[in-house]
């Protein structure tokens, strides 16, 4: 992802007014990451994929979350280096830098695992909030 649709995402993410109460949910499942064991571990971003789903969140949003909460535990140091690996794992098979059967399906995506691969690497996801036939 080039720095100006990254800047774009967090633009529209932090003038969200529901940004701190949403970016809370994700860190709080986040938060104890260290005290897991590994299953666990991966788990939590099961689960962060569930609450995006069920809160029906664009993967715009939850990108921009989990970039954020990225962004602060890297400037605090508060971060082992496989939780930094697990987020930045996550992040790549959000927005589709990763295998194609790796992209995460979030709700009103593609059904075809093909076509939600070109969606996602298309970058269409930035700029509108969910998957149409017309994107």
């Amino acid at each position: 992802m080039n720095k100006k649709e990254l800047k774009f995402i967090r633009h529209l993410v932090n003038s969200d007014t529901s940004f701190e109460k949403d970016k809370n949910v994700i860190y709080n499942l986040i938060n104890n990451y260290r005290n897991l064991n590994r299953e666990e571990q991966i788990e939590v971003f099961s689960e962060i994929t569930q609450t995006a789903i069920k809160l029906d969140w664009s993967r715009r949003k939850l990108f921009g979350l989990i970039d954020k909460i990225f962004f602060e535990l890297t400037k605090e140091e508060n971060i082992s280096e496989r939780q930094f690996d697990d987020i930045e794992g996550y992040l790549d098979a959000l927005g589709g830098n990763c295998a194609w059967k790796s992209v995460i399906k979030l709700r009103n995506d593609p059904d075809d695992q093909e076509e939600l691969y070109g969606y996602v690497r298309s970058k269409k996801w930035i700029y509108n909030d969910y998957y149409s036939d017309n994107n």
